[in-house]
């Protein structure tokens, strides 16, 4: 692991690790230590008799308890310094407290013993490392969120779901406007980190070509080709949006297997064959070409937007300087029409195409349904 690690950086790869510590299991020897046989006892330094929360599994750590925050501190600065990792994911980072709750409508409410604890432990670490990633699965409220997120902190944001519409062609609930920080009440892009598929949502691609709409001659259904142009057009608009992103595994050759094969926490095909087909292999060109715009053009993480994601048509226009970029597309299965102020005429140059000239501000075309752009009014590197 720790070679593994030396080769990343090497590459110039920093390398983010899932930490669990909000829950242990039975073969634990803090478990065992205080135990009756069925839960922890009341004295354990450790552990709460019963669960606060109602997602837990396994037994429920105290992380109020000032053993509990020796143990975890320790684990932290284990791994930071042992095996030189660059962050940490925390799991159900939500489940760090001690208030009592029977449901998600309790437990995401705004717990200020919870951000005391993250707040504690966001600064241990920062004091190890100013500049370790701590990334939170948190999906509190908001406001907690975003006090979290002011504390340098970076918050997991889940776009599965109307991403995943919009991508099937279903335009009623695909709007995935949540991508943009603003909307959560941020101040700064990295304070969010978004994506369209993890390991607890089912596969975009799958439900593309299970469950996608059609019209004439223009499927997504069954459709392996059509399907995997609809996820080069939904990675158009997420590394667009400004922010960093998290990429799931063989999400860029739009892995297509059913997040309960072999069980849900099963062991999934490692499918490198997709390289071979031309389709997925576009795909993946594709994705690689989105990340080179958005590592080498800072305009793609400004804080300048506006965007209108509802509906067919969808486009973002970001602005930066003399810059402007605006990505364009139809989420539908039919024709439409994009009308779109683009702010200025001229020239506009398409990272994904041929560039267009018009006299007037207004962007007018029709776009085939899945066609999209990439429009920038200086070129891009």
């Amino acid at each position: 692991m720790q070679n593994f690690i030396d080769e990343c950086h090497g590459r110039g790869i920093a390398v983010i690790m899932d930490m669990v510590l909000n829950h242990s299991f039975g073969q634990s020897p803090m478990v065992q230590l205080y135990f009756d046989g069925s839960k922890p006892t009341a004295n354990s330094p450790w552990f709460n008799v019963d669960a606060k929360h109602p997602f837990n599994v396994g037994y429920d750590f105290n992380h109020e308890s000032s053993a509990t925050k020796k143990f975890s501190k320790d684990v932290m600065k284990f791994w930071m310094q042992q095996y030189k990792i660059d962050g940490f994911r925390f799991d159900l980072s939500k489940g760090f407290t001690q208030k009592q709750s029977t449901d998600d409508t309790q437990f995401r409410l705004y717990d200020a013993g919870r951000i005391a604890i993250w707040k504690d432990y966001n600064g241990y670490i920062k004091s190890l490392d100013p500049n370790f990633y701590v990334i939170l699965e948190h999906f509190a409220e908001e406001s907690e969120e975003k006090v979290l997120a002011d504390d340098g902190m970076m918050i997991w944001n889940n776009l599965n779901y109307n991403m995943n519409e919009a991508t099937m062609g279903w335009l009623d609930n695909s709007n995935f406007q949540w991508g943009f920080y603003a909307n959560h009440g941020f101040t700064r892009s990295d304070g969010l980190v978004t994506y369209g598929e993890s390991h607890d949502e089912e596969r975009l691609n799958f439900k593309n070509i299970t469950y996608g709409n059609a019209l004439g001659s223009y499927v997504i259904k069954g459709n392996l080709a059509t399907s995997l142009k609809r996820e080069e057009l939904a990675a158009a608009f997420l590394f667009s949006i400004p922010g960093p992103k998290m990429v799931w595994q063989f999400g860029e050759l739009g892995y297509d297997i059913n997040i309960d094969f072999n069980g849900r926490t099963g062991e999934k095909p490692i499918k490198w064959d997709y390289y071979t087909d031309p389709n997925r292999k576009a795909l993946y060109n594709a994705y690689a070409k989105f990340i080179k715009l958005k590592k080498n053009n800072s305009i793609f993480n400004s804080g300048n937007s506006t965007y209108n994601l509802a509906g067919g048509v969808k486009y973002i226009k970001l602005t930066e300087g003399s810059n402007t970029v605006v990505v364009v597309g139809n989420f539908d299965v039919v024709s439409q029409t994009a009308n779109i102020d683009f702010g200025s005429a001229g020239t506009w140059i398409d990272a994904v195409g041929n560039g267009v000239n018009f006299s007037g501000s207004t962007y007018t075309k029709t776009l085939a349904p899945g066609e999209y752009h990439i429009f920038s009014s200086v070129a891009l590197k």
